[in-house]
């Protein structure tokens, strides 16, 4: 009986685990999105002002939000992630509007094939 319940523990802490993951990188996701809409918005008004305070924006949250996220996802990942960013917000300082667009579609695949990769499925669980 002890075996049983500390396996139905063990179950419930790695499921409990996964579930964390996924709120995790569903919040980043949300966040992310949040910000391309706003940058998509100054790059169609060619606001260049708005497009770098944005994108600095995203690059201060990514920078914070990619400490909590290492614990649960691959570094691999994360540093392409990290990496589009500091791309774009370079391009955007330098108002590069149609390079600001390009990183932003890359760093939003990105994010939304890590997401991708923890949506629960059957596939998954076997």
């Amino acid at each position: 009986m002890k075996r049983a319940v500390i396996c139905l523990l063990i179950a419930i802490a790695i499921v409990g685990f996964c579930v964390h993951a996924y709120q995790q990188i569903d919040s980043a996701r949300e966040q992310v999105h949040a910000y391309a809409r706003l940058i998509f918005a100054a790059i169609e008004e060619e606001d260049g002002p708005a497009a770098r305070q944005t994108a600095q924006a995203l690059d201060e949250y990514w920078k914070k939000e990619r400490q909590n996220l290492v614990i649960f996802f691959r570094n691999e990942e994360l540093d392409e992630v990290s990496r589009a960013i500091a791309k774009l917000t370079a391009h955007a300082a330098a108002d590069e509007f149609a390079d600001v667009d390009a990183e932003l579609r890359t760093t939003i695949w990105q994010v939304d094939h890590i997401w991708q990769g923890e949506r629960v499925r059957i596939r998954s669980i076997l």
